[in-house]
């Protein structure tokens, strides 16, 4: 512990004040996990922001605000992809006193929408570094889902079962849209990725036993799924 202590005193994105216990009961001590939202914005910054999965629990707006999660976070992206022990060590945090991050990531000179940076993927928390879910903006949803589909070995097998595990997770509580999800399994109609095939396997096998037959969006998710052969009768 006294080790680790002193790791985290030397993490100038940490500071100087905080410890393994404090970190730790922002895990044990409450209920539920974050979500983390990231959002690419102008000038060639991106946004991070957490806040609690609301499945989980019924969460008032006032425990919405207080639900809050000392997260690391490892960022990379398809200029140079690393998903290596270091590559996936905490390059930022969130906590509770900045639940909220704007970071300058691209040059800010990718107004433009031709640019390169413009067309480069970002993923966090590859490898599964840490526990939460990741909700990205739909256009750099739509970046990782063409990844997959030109080169899908580019993200390691467990980040992309993690990517799209995420997904089908956020379109049940409603903050995706199963168009998301087709789109980043549309490239299993390709290649045979049978660690990858077998998440998306469980996942419809949980809606057609739970919820499918009572929500629309993920009947015709489902159907989708089966026209394009990923579920079999």
């Amino acid at each position: 512990m006294e080790i680790l202590n002193e790791r985290l005193d030397r993490n100038k994105e940490i500071g100087h004040s905080m410890n393994v216990t404090t970190i730790a009961d922002s895990w044990t001590r409450q209920p539920s996990y974050p979500i983390v939202r990231c959002t690419r914005m102008t000038n060639g910054r991106i946004r991070l922001s957490q806040m609690p999965h609301p499945g989980l629990l019924e969460i008032s707006p006032e425990e919405n605000v207080t639900q809050l999660w000392w997260i690391p976070l490892a960022l990379t992206d398809a200029r140079q992809p690393d998903f290596s022990p270091e590559g996936t060590s905490p390059s930022v945090w969130l906590t509770p006193q900045r639940p909220v991050l704007e970071i300058p990531y691209f040059s800010p000179s990718s107004t433009d929408h031709s640019s390169e940076d413009e067309n480069t993927w970002i993923l966090v928390n590859g490898e599964m570094s840490s526990y939460i879910r990741v909700l990205y903006d739909e256009h750099n949803l739509r970046l990782l889902a063409r990844q997959l589909m030109i080169n899908h070995t580019v993200i390691p097998q467990v980040s992309r079962a993690q990517l799209i595990d995420d997904a089908f997770t956020l379109v049940l509580i409603e903050q995706l849209d199963y168009n998301v999800v087709l789109n980043l399994i549309e490239y299993l109609t390709a290649v045979k990725d049978e660690f990858v095939r077998s998440t998306v396997m469980f996942h419809l096998t949980w809606m057609e036993g739970r919820i499918m037959y009572r929500n629309a969006t993920l009947y015709k998710l489902f159907q989708v799924c089966y026209w394009l052969g990923y579920w079999t009768v």
